[in-house]
């Protein structure tokens, strides 16, 4: 059920970096941050050892995307599992590698990583892989599967998420999707 239609996330966001976007001017007047910097972080085009560092802050074993969504989807999800780890005692044990170019561990983190590591285990089989999330999931994949040719895709991936579901389900209607 690919769907080559879709916008690379890459794409995605070159386009809400772009210089004349809101996103790039509150980068450029509350950060001093040049769009293309962020850019350079997220769609690698060239590399350094900078580059690098801030790549594994944002994408490693241990990073701030995995941080937050193992507390976040554990709060919403209404179970401790994404929660029960020392997330503190993580982020004070983080120091750059030898090399400078990515994250490290001191060994007082140990625990505290090793804990996350199986909270976010625990998650996958407890939330993410749970039958009603996956038959959910499913369901709506394939209402997406049979509206995405009819739907303004880059219009709708902006929305705020009640609106995309309004809208989504507006197209739906009178469609095998309506019943999904």
């Amino acid at each position: 059920m690919g769907l080559p239609e879709l916008i690379l996330h890459e794409e995605f966001a070159a386009e809400h970096l772009a210089e004349e976007s809101e996103i790039a001017e509150v980068l450029k007047r509350e950060w001093g941050i040049e769009p293309s910097e962020v850019l350079d972080v997220l769609v690698p085009k060239s590399d350094s050892q900078r580059l690098r560092l801030l790549r594994s802050i944002l994408s490693g074993p241990v990073d701030i995307d995995k941080l937050d969504y193992l507390e976040r989807d554990s709060l919403h999800a209404g179970v401790p599992y994404g929660r029960n780890f020392d997330k503190h005692r993580l982020i004070q044990s983080l120091m750059m590698n030898e090399a400078g170019d990515g994250l490290a561990l001191s060994s007082k983190g140990r625990t505290a990583a090793e804990l996350m590591v199986f909270a976010r285990y625990v998650m996958f089989g407890e939330v993410y892989w749970h039958h009603a999330v996956r038959s959910a999931t499913s369901m709506f994949a394939r209402g997406f599967y049979e509206l995405h040719k009819k739907l303004p895709l880059r219009e709708l991936f902006v929305l705020p998420e009640a609106e995309m579901i309004r809208q989504l389900r507006e197209r739906g209607k009178g469609t095998p999707a309506e019943e999904l």
